[in-house]
């Protein structure tokens, strides 16, 4: 089978397309007259917005080509770009899609991505001349993938989300990375789960299936933990139907793990006499065959953080500052594209990685050397 042709894919040009507007609008700052609400910018589905009482702009994209996947795959580059920005980034998403698990569920961005990017990036390093101190997204609106493509080009997806990051004072700090880095293996190399989150998601379904969900979903981790809590939210006039379920594990040592399984179906495959019967066995199969297995591989195989955001720690440790050197421990697997980002990172930045794997435990360590990258923009000659 003939592999696609690298970077002809349209969800690559709208976060190439997204990625380029934020840095080219926050760089400076335009002049909005009382008459004009808008500037337009020369790029399709991308304006800057005068919010009224507020002197930041607001750059509004709207996500007509990012297909299934979800919103947090153009969230994720703005947590390593926007730090290094001029002024403050505010971003708000329009037309996406919020339940989608490719690459991940917005809970899972909110409640796994977030807090380690909060984390890494610490609460003192912000320059004090903004008007936010800390790293903020807020989800407006939820919205499914529609499963049919006649109804998916009838109607465009209504999720909303706003990402809000200030700048850094000058680079990132050494010791607030490397307290972000610790954890990941104890004594006996795992990290001991303490505690369970989780959200369930229906739309265009019997509110009945989310109960069913969350029944199943605690009668089966309060097996093994004590302090279990899933909640269910629901996403209102949905064109297509969908369940969907979403956890992360809590450890001791303050790591977080996701995991992630939704099931979507055309309205017309169900029916009156049916639907619930047949649903009810499926969501059996979703949750035990997809949901138990992914959870327990990523905490099997989880470090610091599991596969899925191994890129986002390299990424910091790569523009650390180079004084001293940083490690972290990536678990038992270290993933495909974690190896091809380590080795594009030491060409073309001239950072300096190291990964090995201790043989008693089969943990991979990786130590690193930044490249010192510095916000030119607030630095001090």
């Amino acid at each position: 089978m003939s592999q696609p042709s690298p970077g002809r894919d349209q969800w690559r040009a709208c976060c190439v397309c997204c990625a380029g507007c934020v840095m080219a609008c926050v760089g400076s700052k335009p002049s909005v007259s009382s008459t004009s609400p808008c500037i337009p910018v020369s790029m399709s589905d991308v304006f800057l917005r005068s919010i009224l009482q507020e002197t930041l702009p607001l750059v509004e994209h709207r996500c007509n080509d990012l297909g299934s996947y979800s919103v947090t795959i153009l969230l994720a580059p703005l947590l390593i770009l926007a730090p290094f920005g001029k002024h403050m980034t505010r971003v708000r998403f329009r037309r996406v899609v919020t339940e989608s698990s490719v690459p991940e569920t917005i809970d899972a961005f909110l409640n796994c991505t977030l807090p380690l990017a909060q984390a890494c990036l610490g609460n003192d390093s912000w320059s004090a001349l903004t008007l936010s101190r800390s790293l903020h997204v807020q989800l407006l609106r939820r919205d499914v993938v529609s499963s049919s493509p006649a109804r998916a080009e009838g109607a465009a997806p209504r999720g909303a989300v706003l990402f809000e990051c200030p700048v850094l004072r000058n680079r990132l700090d050494l010791a607030t990375l490397r307290n972000a880095l610790r954890g990941g293996s104890d004594f006996h190399g795992r990290s001991v789960i303490q505690k369970l989150r989780g959200v369930v998601s229906t739309a265009g379904i019997a509110p009945t299936w989310g109960l069913r969900l969350i029944d199943l979903s605690r009668s089966c981790f309060q097996q093994w933990l004590s302090e279990v809590y899933i909640h269910a939210v629901r996403v209102p006039k949905a064109h297509t139907p969908m369940c969907g379920i979403t956890v992360w594990a809590e450890s001791a040592d303050g790591c977080v793990y996701a995991a992630s399984a939704s099931w979507a179906e055309d309205l017309d495959a169900f029916s009156a006499e049916l639907g619930n019967l047949v649903g009810f066995v499926r969501l059996d199969a979703l949750f035990y065959s997809r949901l138990v297995t992914r959870l327990r591989r990523c905490i099997r195989r989880a470090g610091r953080t599991d596969t899925n955001h191994q890129n986002l720690l390299i990424w910091y440790m790569a523009l650390a500052p180079s004084t001293e050197p940083l490690q972290v421990c990536l678990g038992t697997h270290v993933g495909p594209w974690s190896r091809l980002l380590v080795g594009d990172l030491e060409r073309a930045l001239g950072a300096r990685f190291h990964l090995q794997q201790d043989p008693s435990t089969r943990l991979w360590w990786l130590r690193s050397r930044g490249i010192d990258y510095c916000n030119w923009s607030r630095a001090r000659s």
